[in-house]
């Protein structure tokens, strides 16, 4: 080979290293774009079995994405809240009764009034109506308020092999709650079996919400929630069982609070047996409102609906 090959091989690879030496001092001052800088502490590089791994917790605090403010010239669109199921509701009690005025108004087209009745079943013309979640509601005074839904009027709901759903809001207003059972809804009978809602009080003094499941001629309920919430007075929760098929169902506050399928599900819960709201000896103090029957199993969206009524 002559010199001046060699000198010309040698130019070109020192000029290679000159420029590769000059783009290193050229990046040595930015930060490096990957944030696994070992010297900057940004990531630290472990191995494992199945090789290296890279941290890089605080590499999205550095290279985060730019802000882009919001323009204020167009308005936003409210979020418009679903209004309420109407189909197959059988009975709709809104609880915005007059104070002085024993009626109690069913909303739905059934128009089946019912009345605020004391324990000999007369009426009363106290004063019920309390501030609500759907404007007023009713209040329950834990001694004999009661009102009796007749069963002619709501049989067909609780028959054999029908879906329905029973939803409402309940506030609980004892404080301590005392031991021991005060039913809030029920139509359970030993021989066409049925559903009660009821409060508890335990050590703490806060109410429990329990709700139980009967079939006929079972003196054991079929299906008793598990999940039991403690509810301060004066809180609202709106509550929300039904049957759908062979399943029974139980929401709490639009959110599932279980679930039991057995074919005897399917068999009558309250057939022939009035539903009463309160009771007239061991009735739980709190208040009512917007109370509903449907003929029918409600949505999962439907039953948020409601749920987000207030």
């Amino acid at each position: 080979m002559n010199s001046t090959g060699f000198t010309s091989r040698r130019l070109t690879v020192t000029s290679f290293l000159g420029i590769a030496l000059g783009a290193s001092t050229m990046f040595a001052g930015c930060d490096d774009p990957t944030g696994l800088d070992s010297d900057s502490g940004v990531g630290t590089e472990t191995s494992t079995p199945e090789g290296p791994v890279v941290a890089i917790a605080t590499a999205r605090e550095q290279y985060k994405a730019p802000e882009v403010p919001i323009s204020t010239t167009e308005p936003v669109p409210p979020v418009e809240k679903s209004p309420p199921a109407t189909s197959a509701l059988v009975l709709h009690l809104k609880c915005d009764d007059n104070a002085a005025n024993p009626v109690v108004q069913d909303a739905s087209k059934s128009q089946n009034n019912q009345a605020m009745l004391d324990a000999t079943g007369n009426s009363h013309t106290a004063n019920h109506s309390v501030p609500g979640v759907v404007d007023t509601a009713l209040a329950f005074d834990g001694v004999d308020d009661q009102v009796i839904v007749p069963k002619s009027q709501i049989d067909h709901v609780f028959v054999a092999n029908s879906d329905f759903t029973v939803a409402l809001w309940w506030r609980s207003d004892a404080d301590p709650f005392p031991d021991g059972y005060r039913n809030i809804i029920g139509n359970y009978g030993r021989d066409t079996g049925g559903i009660i809602l009821y409060q508890r009080g335990l050590a703490d003094g806060l109410p429990r919400i329990y709700l139980q499941f009967y079939v006929p001629n079972i003196g054991a309920p079929i299906f008793r929630p598990s999940t039991s919430h403690a509810d301060n007075a004066g809180e609202w929760h709106h509550y929300v069982f039904q049957r759908e098929r062979n399943t029974l169902l139980v929401w709490r506050d639009g959110l599932p609070l279980g679930s039991h399928t057995d074919e005897a599900v399917r068999e009558n819960m309250g057939e022939g047996s009035d539903l009463r709201l309160g009771s007239d000896t061991t009735g739980a103090k709190g208040a009512l409102d917007d109370f509903r029957v449907y003929d029918r199993a409600l949505s999962k969206a439907e039953i948020m609906a409601l749920a987000a009524s207030r």
